[in-house]
């Protein structure tokens, strides 16, 4: 009989969600039978108090960041038996239940924390034993990713793991494979077509700014920086799902010197890495991965604290990235682009950590287990 399997990720607009798709097609590809439920969990189960929260974390990002740093990275919050967190799976635990009894599924993935806390409170409550792995999105766990209900653990390095082990985890619970990206990222793309496609020239190094699936973290005065400097390049900028920005930014197009292209939400950002030869974006787990998949050099803004902060350390103690500020964002840039040995050292270390075959090899693992140890029925 054909696999069941449940995707539990948080909110649409994610990187949550975005490795969640990775890992659907990906199964897809290796058994094509193979029955598959991909859901925003909290939507799910509680989409009022979903939309509430949403609003409340983007609120706190943008007024209060060091309250989240406090939530993320202070272990009295994981430690508290009475926690909003174990108020919340009681008040909705009805419907996590009938969903798991109803659809019986051979395996849980969660590329969030809170989905694997709830199931794992299902499985405490009920001794089930359903098969229960936690993918993780970012390149170091928070607190609540070390979970006894958890049968195995995804990461993209060993210092991710390292921490697991230090809250407990066993080594062998835990499995190097990278942050699923979209299975694009893995093949093989005619840069000439790309450039054809966007009316780009090659003669001029093309510098990609990212905000995030939000668009948030760089504005106009920043791009006005950019413009002003003396060096020839062209300038892909992706608002995202930030259209007021991105109308903004249309209609003030004519009053930049350089060559702007001017991007909404997208699905060939792999398109855009393959021609980008500097990335500037905030660290997400996700846009990290796919820059690394596409051997991307970035410079760092405006990260976010908790998981992009720890993104951050990770990239430029490794050499990948450079952090920058609104001060001095031009002024690095400049002196990146002008030291082509600096670009190639920052190229090559981001290969040694890419990771574009992270969803494939996931799903071949998952389902070699399913099968008893097997090898899934068809082999790429």
């Amino acid at each position: 009989m054909p696999k069941k399997i449940i995707l539990f990720y948080i909110t649409e607009d994610s990187g949550h969600h975005q490795a969640s798709l990775a890992l659907e097609e990906a199964f897809k590809e290796i058994e094509p039978e193979i029955e598959i439920l991909s859901i925003n969990f909290l939507t799910y189960l509680n989409p009022v108090l979903e939309k509430i929260g949403s609003k409340t974390y983007i609120e706190i990002m943008k007024f209060f960041p060091g309250l989240w740093k406090f939530f993320y990275d202070n272990s009295t919050s994981t430690d508290n038996p009475i926690s909003f967190i174990d108020l919340f799976y009681k008040l909705n635990f009805k419907k996590l239940r009938n969903l798991l009894e109803n659809f019986k599924p051979d395996a849980v993935i969660c590329t969030q924390a809170l989905p694997c806390e709830a199931v794992t409170y299902y499985k405490k409550m009920f001794g089930s034993s359903i098969y229960l792995i936690g993918v993780l999105t970012d390149f170091s766990p928070h607190l609540h990713w070390s979970n006894k209900g958890v049968d195995l653990y995804i990461t993209p390095i060993s210092e991710a793991k390292d921490v697991l082990i230090s809250k407990g985890v066993p080594a062998n619970k835990i499995k190097i494979l990278g942050i699923p990206v979209n299975l694009k990222f893995s093949q093989y793309l005619d840069k000439e077509k790309i450039f054809k496609k966007l009316e780009l020239k090659k003669s001029s190094p093309i510098i990609l700014l990212m905000g995030g699936s939000k668009g948030i973290g760089f504005s106009e005065k920043m791009i006005r920086s950019l413009d002003n400097l003396e060096l020839e390049f062209q300038l892909l900028v992706v608002a995202g799902n930030n259209k007021r920005f991105k109308n903004y930014l249309e209609k003030k197009i004519n009053t930049f010197k350089k060559e702007i292209r001017l991007f909404g939400f997208v699905k060939n950002i792999y398109q855009l890495m393959e021609v980008a030869d500097l990335l500037i974006s905030k660290p997400g787990g996700l846009t990290t991965a796919e820059a690394l998949a596409k051997n991307l050099p970035m410079i760092i803004i405006n990260p976010l604290p908790g998981q992009e902060e720890k993104n951050t350390r990770f990239l430029v103690k490794n050499g990948v990235g450079i952090k920058a500020s609104n001060k001095n964002l031009s002024l690095i840039m400049e002196e990146v682009l002008n030291n082509s040995e600096k670009l190639q050292q920052m190229r090559s270390a981001a290969q040694n950590y890419a990771r574009p075959q992270a969803a494939r090899e996931t799903a071949k693992l998952i389902l070699g287990t399913l099968n008893g140890g097997q090898s899934p029925l068809r082999r790429l």
